[in-house]
């Protein structure tokens, strides 16, 4: 078997348990047919040509080697995993002699053999396997769960039981779940599938592309994210908040995906909603992910799938927003396509040639991957949509699986890359649609912002007061919870000129001037300004300030009829 060094000194060369496992692994492709194989024999061929595993183990772990028919063991320098076989079909009636603690002064001794992530020292796996007719009754699963008893954390032991019984095509095992995560599916379906043949077994290694070169598309997508973040900041209907937020109606004019405008026939939102984030911390966390998810996946599966792969995780992940989210959540950010590609690539990094490097890859892709399920927190302003977290990870984890099922051993990329191209192509179709469509509405998208934010900020109808006299008595009021209105202004200026506080009349009205947007745009004509300024230069006319009050009223001397001055601004005999 080949050793990999995990950090300390290189492994003493392995020995066989009775020299069997060696002698029988020749003779499947030589003398003897895979239909003489007894049944564990054939499994472990199974394991030696297609999960990594090489007959014998390593001198440490003799004793069970003396103790089993036959022993595998897969050491890559990160791993460490000992399969102990009872082969019940060659000696029936053997039963496994060594007791937990037997296996546990075992296991210790081949620590060195096993690597380390993240600074802690991983696990050495042993397996004990009953192999015959009975092995997963419930006289064997006792047997099993002897050895297989919890251990202290500390011991950094995992043994599992394993029974499989081959007339019943069954196979039970301690191990949660019943092995449904660990192997079981495997071991069923070599029991209930015809046999491999000898050639099929002494395969190599699957095709694994090399020399691939700089994941441009993955960092061109990024970019991408980037430059329409900045769109979004540039044009934000009211400004922006926190760490650069647009409005929630610039995330809509951007594409952002609403229930109400997608049922209306804006199906486009489905993929443009991708592209569009809520914040610099949003961007920041999903250009990550995107770039760990797109590196792994532009390597191994190439460029039309990884394209392929982030826009039908969008789609999906905006499926299950849709679905799921109230209707007046505007979700945005491409989180759904990067859990797609990152529950995809969990999948397909089982082509990786090495153990070692296969579980690095997985396991930092779903450290990111899982937290992103679990609604553990809300940011900021808005709320993190795990429903689309959810939906793209469903459709790039049934993706993933679906290729690697179907990708064939001697080919360096999977197939249906023809599929894949034109999946690509008519999301990117889409997307240039969506955004011409989108960038045709942007005036009338600006307009309903406008109307929203000038709605925020002028007394709603029902509390406007019916009667001039009623709003010049609770105008105080009113401006302190509506500062922007000019109507409260006006009538503050009014209460304060009545009081002989001529000074704070004309603090208030120019205030009430200072918002000239406001006043341009949610009041029909310029009546209100001219009320405004025409009260403002009376004020400084009573002051003797004739050259100020002339300023004042410049800007609707020619805003009557006919451009010529109101009848109130001609009055006063300020205009030229």
């Amino acid at each position: 078997m080949e050793h990999h060094d995990p950090g300390g000194a290189a492994p003493p060369e392995a020995t066989t348990g009775e020299e069997a496992t060696g002698e029988e692994t020749g003779k499947a492709t030589g003398e003897a047919t895979i239909e003489t194989l007894t049944t564990a024999q054939y499994l472990a061929m199974r394991l030696c040509a297609e999960r990594g595993f090489a007959p014998g183990t390593v001198a440490e772990a003799a004793p069970l080697a003396e103790a089993c028919d036959l022993v595998l063991t897969k050491a890559d320098g990160l791993s460490c995993t000992v399969v102990c076989i009872l082969d019940g079909e060659a000696n029936p009636g053997r039963t496994f002699e060594l007791t937990r603690d037997q296996i546990v002064e075992v296991g210790k001794a081949c620590l060195p053999y096993s690597g380390t992530m993240n600074g802690t020292k991983l696990p050495v796996a042993i397996q004990i396997w009953e192999v015959g007719a009975g092995a997963t009754g419930p006289e064997a699963l006792r047997r099993h769960k002897a050895v297989a008893r919890a251990l202290p954390g500390r011991a950094k032991v995992v043994i599992s039981g394993w029974g499989i019984d081959p007339p019943r095509g069954e196979v039970r095992t301690t191990v949660v779940f019943n092995g449904l995560l660990y192997g079981r599916p495997f071991l069923t379906r070599a029991l209930r599938e015809p046999r491999l043949t000898g050639p099929e077994l002494a395969r190599r290694p699957a095709a694994v592309r090399r020399d691939v070169g700089w994941p441009w598309v993955t960092f061109a997508l990024a970019a991408l994210l980037v430059g329409i973040f900045a769109g979004e900041v540039r044009t934000s209907f009211g400004g922006t908040s926190g760490a650069l937020a647009p409005t929630p109606l610039t995330l809509v004019a951007w594409g952002g995906l609403l229930r109400s405008l997608v049922f209306e026939g804006e199906w486009h939102r489905l993929l443009t909603c991708a592209l569009v984030h809520a914040d610099v911390l949003h961007l920041l966390l999903n250009g990550v992910a995107l770039i760990m998810a797109g590196a792994v996946l532009e390597t191994l599966l190439g460029r039309a799938w990884l394209l392929a792969l982030f826009v039908l995780g969008a789609l999906g992940g905006s499926a299950m927003s849709l679905a799921l989210n109230p209707g007046d959540l505007v979700s945005v950010g491409a989180s759904g396509a990067i859990m797609g590609m990152l529950a995809a690539g969990i999948f397909v990094a089982q082509r990786l040639p090495s153990e070692a490097e296969r579980l690095r890859v997985q396991m930092r892709l779903l450290y990111v991957l899982l937290p992103s399920l679990i609604p553990l927190a809300t940011r900021g302003g808005g709320r993190v949509d795990y429903a689309g977290h959810l939906g793209g990870a469903l459709v790039g984890g049934a993706l993933g699986w679906l290729i690697l099922r179907t990708w064939p051993r001697s080919d360096e990329l999977p197939r249906f890359r023809g599929v894949a191209r034109g999946v690509a192509a008519a999301g990117a179709a889409a997307l240039v649609l969506g955004g011409a469509l989108l960038w045709g509405g942007r005036a009338e998208m600006r307009a309903a912002a406008v109307a929203v934010a000038h709605d925020a900020a002028l007394i709603p109808a029902d509390e406007l007061p019916a009667s001039d006299a009623e709003l010049v008595a609770r105008s105080d009021e009113l401006v302190a919870r509506y500062p922007r209105d000019p109507r409260g202004r006006l009538a503050q200026a009014v209460k304060r000129a009545r009081a002989g506080d001529s000074a704070g009349a004309q603090q208030a009205l120019r205030a009430a001037l200072a918002e000239d947007q406001l006043l341009r745009e949610a009041f029909v004509g310029r009546g209100l300004e001219i009320s405004l300024r025409h009260m403002l230069a009376t004020l400084l006319l009573g002051e003797q300030r004739r050259a100020e009050a002339a300023a004042v009223v410049a800007p609707v001397c020619v805003a009557g009829p006919g451009g010529g001055a109101p009848d109130d601004i001609r009055a006063l005999d300020l205009c030229p």
